[in-house]
């Protein structure tokens, strides 16, 4: 029990969450009344269920990697590259 005599949150795993969140949406339920079966607090699930959302946008956003080979070799070439990073930054990178 904390200080104002309700029982203490149970702590649970990311994969315990991952599986409450999938269990919810498969369900039908409402988050209120999934929440409201299984003794959990709406505010967290509903933080748990926007962390998991954004942290599987960062996930497909780490994924946009693009491999890039040189299509001559480079002895003695010059070279320019500039690669607009957002928020006005640029990185430049040259060989003279």
């Amino acid at each position: 029990m904390n200080d104002h005599g309700k029982p203490r949150n149970k702590r649970r795993s990311a994969d315990e969450w991952r599986g409450l969140l999938a269990e919810q949406a498969q369900s039908g339920s409402s988050i209120r009344a999934f929440c409201a079966e299984r003794g959990i607090g709406y505010s967290t699930f509903s933080k748990r269920k926007s962390r998991s959302a954004r942290d599987a946008q960062i996930g497909k956003a780490e994924t946009r990697f693009v491999e890039l080979a040189p299509l001559q070799p480079l002895t003695n070439a010059q070279w320019d590259i500039e690669l607009a990073l957002g928020d006005d930054i640029v990185l430049r990178v040259s060989r003279h």
